[in-house]
């Protein structure tokens, strides 16, 4: 992995979706859609410190759609990506609960923090990057309401997501299974 990514303590795929599975239970969410918009005031009477802001476009370089500031406790999120979310793009859904991700997982982890500045490989588990996009999946798409049976459409419909999402997650889980499986 050569994104531009920071190396944080290891983090598994099975850790990632206890922890998405253990917020959905803690908050008696049982539906496929999970409310991540309205989480966020949620978060903000949990977790102290934690706030969000919500600022113009114009405000944010031009590729970047949100952010997490921990100095700041601190999430920004460009306007039209937090009005989407509120109208349900599947999109702007994910970028919130990424961002989600890297609150709950790398806020306070500051020595062992490791910009990769010389663009070293960082295994995946290890990224902060794939540990957000990771627990964001986990978090929208649980394992447990996805068969094999479905397609990416019928998951980014049910579960409020972009069909991408819903293909990567789906390609997971079908691996997984084909694993189990073979191990019987």
């Amino acid at each position: 992995m050569t994104e531009n990514t920071f190396k944080v303590k290891p983090c598994s795929r099975s850790d990632l979706r206890k922890l998405a599975n253990l917020i959905r239970k803690q908050l008696k969410i049982t539906s496929p859609w999970f409310p991540i918009v309205e989480m966020l005031d949620i978060v903000t009477r949990i977790i102290d410190p934690f706030n969000y802001c919500i600022d113009e476009d114009s405000e944010f370089p031009e590729n970047v759609h949100a952010f997490w500031d921990p100095q700041e406790h601190t999430m920004y999120i460009r306007e039209t990506v937090y009005n989407n979310a509120c109208d349900g793009k599947g999109r702007d859904r994910m970028t919130i609960a990424h961002e989600f991700g890297h609150v709950l997982l790398h806020t306070n982890q500051y020595p062992v923090l490791e910009r990769n500045l010389a663009r070293k490989n960082i295994r995946p588990f290890e990224s902060s990057e794939w540990q957000a996009k990771t627990f964001a999946a986990e978090l929208l798409l649980p394992a447990s309401q996805i068969s094999d049976t479905d397609t990416a459409e019928e998951l980014a419909d049910k579960f409020g997501v972009s069909v991408e999402a819903a293909e990567i997650q789906l390609n997971v889980m079908k691996k997984e299974r084909r694993k189990t499986m073979q191990k019987k």
